[in-house]
């Protein structure tokens, strides 16, 4: 189930998602910003990359030649950091200098990126560890707060 974010401020766009690799049925992807871009997907894939973890929405091909990315969050663990333990709650920092991207790319008439983030959480139940085997299933969950 999606984590619920309160907006702290009027005009703040959320977007909450419940995640599990290899486009299990709970997979959801919703929020106030639905509003605004189309959150349609098909699959969705968590990927180990060096000390990064990458969560990617897709829809597609359909009629267009490649897949479209609905949603696509990178979190970097922090130095010295192996695991990731499950209910573990990471902060999502969107700053330059922070642990966290969100981003999209999409052919439909919204296909410009998300409005910038403010902050965030991403938790995983099961436990990460620093080089996630294929094929590893994972569940989780995470919600965004835009400016």
């Amino acid at each position: 189930m999606p984590r619920k974010i309160e907006p702290k401020a009027a005009g703040v766009l959320i977007l909450g998602l419940s995640l599990a690799a290899c486009g299990a049925a709970d997979n959801t992807l919703s929020g106030s910003i639905g509003g605004t871009f189309s959150l349609d997907f098909d699959t969705v894939q968590v990927r180990g990359i060096a000390t990064s973890y990458k969560i990617i929405y897709t829809r597609g091909p359909g009629t267009e030649t490649i897949a479209e990315t609905i949603a696509d969050l990178i979190y970097t663990r922090g130095t010295g950091v192996s695991t990731l333990f499950a209910a573990q709650v990471l902060p999502l920092d969107f700053s330059a200098a922070g642990n966290a991207a969100l981003t999209r790319a999409t052919h439909d008439g919204a296909g410009q990126d998300f409005p910038k983030a403010k902050s965030g959480n991403l938790t995983f139940d099961v436990d990460l560890p620093a080089n996630l085997p294929v094929g590893t299933f994972v569940r989780g969950h995470f919600g965004v707060l835009f400016l």
